[in-house]
């Protein structure tokens, strides 16, 4: 088991089987969107105890430079993580092969294929 430092948040998507259980869990719909999962973790942050989370964990399966955790999140969407920026010092992702580089693909996203190293790199960041 791994202890985070808290407040933190985790988002947990139905299609993976292991969840995680924090100081705020989310039950994440397959259908959310990525600007309401960036926003609604962006509020739970505000009103966390120090105004920010230390941590937010996402759950769920993956690919390189991809993240099935609601309608999925990619390297088109990886700007959007500014939203955080002051709000949550770190990200996590338990799933596979998010930070995977596939030979061959120009780095393009998605679910089978892309640069994960510059996904994650660019989460880091924006947020």
């Amino acid at each position: 088991m791994i202890r985070l430092e808290g407040p933190h948040m985790g988002l947990n998507d139905p299609r993976s089987t292991n969840k995680v259980q924090m100081w705020n869990t989310w039950a994440v719909k397959t259908t959310e969107t990525v600007d309401h999962m960036i926003g609604w973790v962006a509020e739970v942050a505000k009103g966390a105890p120090g105004r920010k989370l230390k941590n937010v964990i996402f759950r769920c399966h993956g690919a390189p430079a991809y993240l099935q955790c609601g309608a999925g999140i990619t390297r088109s969407h990886t700007s959007k993580f500014s939203a955080w920026k002051g709000l949550v010092d770190k990200i996590w992702f338990s799933a596979c092969q998010v930070g995977y580089i596939t030979p061959g693909t120009g780095g393009a996203a998605g679910p089978a294929n892309g640069d994960g190293n510059m996904f994650c790199c660019e989460i880091a960041k924006a947020a």
